[in-house]
């Protein structure tokens, strides 16, 4: 899989399960972060296109093991 950041449309290949924010890090790509569990909310993202599973607390959403998509940009 992989993951466009725009606006420089930075293509980074990803495997399924990974944490946004790690692959983000792990690239060098710049984004603010505090807690590195996605409890603040300092590091959110905006996904424009794709599938997204949140993880329960750690995403500030209710618990959904199902795959949603969102229509959302940074």
């Amino acid at each position: 899989m992989e993951l466009v950041v725009h606006p420089n449309k930075l293509r980074l290949p990803f495997q399924s399960g990974q944490n946004l924010l790690d692959i983000l890090r792990e690239h060098a790509v710049p984004v603010s972060c505090s807690c590195l569990s996605g409890r603040c909310g300092t590091c959110r993202c905006r996904v424009i296109a794709g599938s997204v599973i949140d993880h329960g607390p750690e995403s500030g959403q209710p618990h959904n093991t199902q795959p949603h998509n969102e229509e959302t940009r940074p």
